[in-house]
């Protein structure tokens, strides 16, 4: 009789066992998926502090009318101190009268000459480059 009940205690265990190993193994995987700030879920994207357009300066020289092309990029520095091309989010704009800007491109038809800025908005930032058409 002792044979027996040593045989079932011994199945019962390995029964156990069994069952305890995979959800020891579900337990650490389970924990190791909720730690949200170790895997920057909650993180805040980083934010613009600065803003730069490229080319600093442009002069664009209108021949008989004709319209000139100049295209313009811009970057954000992060506050984490990273630079990001922000130019097909940011907003481009150059006073009326001096040309238009479409797709981050300034075209100037030579309605106006002299100097001007085009300005660059994101993030609630603003950034200003001098531009002259002559």
């Amino acid at each position: 009789m002792q044979s027996l009940q040593s045989t079932i205690i011994t199945n019962y265990a390995n029964i156990a066992g069994m069952k305890i190993v995979p959800l020891l193994l579900l337990g650490i995987l389970i924990s190791g998926c909720g730690n949200r700030v170790a895997n920057n879920l909650d993180a805040e994207p980083p934010v613009p502090t600065a803003l730069r357009v490229a080319p600093a300066t442009a002069t664009l020289i209108v021949v008989n009318g004709l319209s000139v092309k100049q295209r313009y990029e811009v970057f954000a520095t992060m506050a984490d101190g990273t630079e990001v091309d922000v130019t097909n989010e940011a907003t481009l704009s150059v006073p009326s009268g001096y040309g238009e800007i479409q797709a981050a491109v300034l075209r100037a038809d030579g309605v106006l000459l002299g100097k001007t800025q085009v300005g660059a908005q994101h993030g609630g930032l603003n950034f200003a480059v001098a531009a002259r058409h002559r």
